[in-house]
């Protein structure tokens, strides 16, 4: 009996759109389920939203700052 896979889900958090886009790509070649968010304040409530199985968190972020968005989540 072939055993089926649930794809891993990656939210990359990223401001440089083009970095974003080409991680993502990359990702989902590799058989991610890969999406991201540019804006701290809105990848809070996507993180908690959505519960990917990884974050990928950029630290210099418009909105808030990558730490205090990994600090709010594990709390």
């Amino acid at each position: 009996m072939e055993r089926i896979m649930k794809r891993q889900s990656i939210l990359v958090i990223e401001d440089d759109i083009g970095i974003a886009e080409s991680i993502c790509d990359y990702l989902q070649q590799e058989n991610f389920n890969a999406s991201y968010e540019s804006n701290g304040l809105l990848a809070e409530k996507r993180i908690l939203a959505e519960q990917p199985s990884l974050v990928l968190l950029d630290v210099m972020l418009p909105g808030k700052d990558g730490i205090s968005i990994c600090r709010d989540v594990r709390s």
